[in-house]
């Protein structure tokens, strides 16, 4: 039986690593917090997570305001209940989250150098807490072969 397993299996050195590729865009907490549980939901699956950070997200991220709750101005009714909530629900800090997906595996964080140009930010404001400043033909390409979503 063993022989024949192992006739059907690919080597693991042959096999494609399990990949999620987050593109995210938006600023506010609630698509930050979805981007965070992505990318920890991702790394305990076993999966190789790269972030890219693009337009409000990056900029949120370089001004150190990831924790700030805040939402779309659509919802700006439900905050308060969304403040209450968090508590219960025992939501960490998106910062603390953040960290402890990275301490459990392989979670890259890319600057969108594009966005960084856009808003004037420039790379010592976020180099620390990046792995790189890339563009996004660079982001697809270490995407490739995995999931990709879009926040």
């Amino acid at each position: 039986m063993q022989e024949a397993l192992s006739e059907v299996l690919p080597e693991p050195s042959l096999v494609a690593p399990r990949r999620l590729a987050i593109v995210a865009h938006s600023g506010t907490w609630d698509k930050l917090y979805q981007v965070v549980a992505l990318a920890t939901s991702g790394v305990t699956m076993g999966y190789e997570v790269h972030v890219f950070l693009s337009f409000w997200a990056l900029r949120r991220f370089a001004e150190e305001d990831l924790d700030k709750v805040d939402v779309p101005a659509s919802e700006a009714s439900h905050q308060p209940r969304l403040a209450r909530g968090m508590p219960k629900a025992r939501i960490l800090p998106l910062g603390q989250m953040l960290q402890e997906a990275r301490d459990l595996g392989p979670v890259r964080l890319y600057a969108c150098s594009t966005s960084a140009r856009i808003f004037g930010l420039e790379p010592p404001r976020f180099k620390n807490k990046v792995d790189e400043v890339l563009g996004l033909t660079a982001f697809l390409e270490r995407a490739e072969g995995g999931w990709l979503v879009f926040v």
